[in-house]
């Protein structure tokens, strides 16, 4: 039986930069428009934006599938729902606009 994952700052995939003591960054919260986010220790409740690696995983997933069923691969049986490879697709581009500033 999976365990259920504890919602933490550290557990985001928005949070990174972490150093030895749990400190790091929140990409998705910027200080006064700055593209780098708040400095948040890895233990901390996360913020409404929270998303898991696990989520982003399996967005990743989705669009390596919608990928495969695209070039035709005899593999690939069936294509990814379109709601949900909507929903990937969206957070990839938030994803690479968000690391893209870096």
């Amino acid at each position: 039986m999976k365990q259920e994952e504890e919602k933490c700052c550290g557990n985001c995939c928005w949070f990174c930069f972490e150093d030895t003591d749990g400190n790091g960054q929140c990409m998705r919260h910027g200080i006064d428009g700055m593209p780098y986010g708040e400095f948040r220790n890895c233990g901390t409740l996360p913020c409404w934006d929270y998303e898991s690696r696990e989520e982003m995983r399996h967005h990743m997933a989705v669009l390596l599938t919608d990928i495969r069923w695209d070039e035709d691969t005899e593999f690939i049986r069936y294509a990814p729902d379109g709601d949900e490879a909507t929903a990937a697709k969206k957070f990839a581009y938030q994803y690479m606009k968000m690391f893209s500033k870096l």
